[in-house]
């Protein structure tokens, strides 16, 4: 019956709900010869709390087969001691993340405490965010994030931008940045801290433009 599962709700929130779970998990994993608990699931809705977090590392590939997700919402997601166990997150979550060519969809919620310990998860964020999506809510608080998030995800149509963590951005600031640097985006002031992006083609740079003529020259001068 697990094959048949397509979209999974994933909340932990107190100590019984994770005891239950990861004796269930252990239990069917070693049925099934390790393999996920919902083999074919496209859809993984996660709501953890920041208490046990941390476990989320060692027990969410056992729930789901993380390179088949098409839809992927991180939701209240903060590891409690971030330094200890950010390689753990890397490796065993956001590497498959990363490797997963039929992600399309990512929304990530994050609610943090410490300024220090949020400006460190949202770089960390930005850089195991998957090439191929196409739909995407990510956190940032500078304003140079946004190239990098175009640059990582290049097939990227739609982004839902929350201005995060004592930023001294502003939404309008974001709006402006795709006027000057792209071609037909249109954007949507949500609130004060969420805009929505319909991405346009991007704008070529004098430093681009100059690169591309000097190939044409070259073409030219070979025939």
């Amino acid at each position: 019956m697990m094959e048949h599962v397509d979209t999974v709700n994933l909340k932990l929130t107190n100590n019984t709900a994770l005891r239950t779970s990861k004796q269930r998990i252990i239990h069917e994993a070693m049925r099934a010869d390790l393999r996920p608990l919902y083999p074919n699931a496209t859809k993984l809705y996660f709501d953890i709390d920041t208490e046990h977090s941390k476990y989320s590392c060692k027990y969410l590939p056992l729930l789901v087969n993380l390179t088949k997700l098409v839809h992927l919402e991180l939701s209240s997601f903060e590891l409690v001691d971030w330094d200890k166990h950010l390689n753990r997150w890397k490796n065993q979550i956001g590497t498959r993340i990363l490797q997963n060519i039929h992600l399309r969809s990512l929304l990530i919620h994050h609610k943090f405490n410490s300024l220090s310990r949020s400006l460190k998860v949202v770089e960390t964020i930005h850089k195991l965010l998957p090439a191929h999506i196409s739909y995407l809510q990510v956190p940032i608080n500078d304003l140079n994030q946004i190239e990098i998030i175009l640059e990582r995800c290049h097939q990227l149509r739609c982004v839902l931008f929350e201005i995060k963590y004592c930023a001294e951005i502003k939404p309008k600031q974001v709006v402006q940045w795709f006027m000057e640097n792209t071609k037909g985006s249109v954007s949507e002031i949500i609130t004060n801290d969420k805009i929505l992006i319909w991405i346009g083609r991007r704008k070529i740079t004098n430093d681009e433009d100059i690169s591309h003529k000097h190939k044409q020259m070259k073409l030219t001068e070979q025939k």
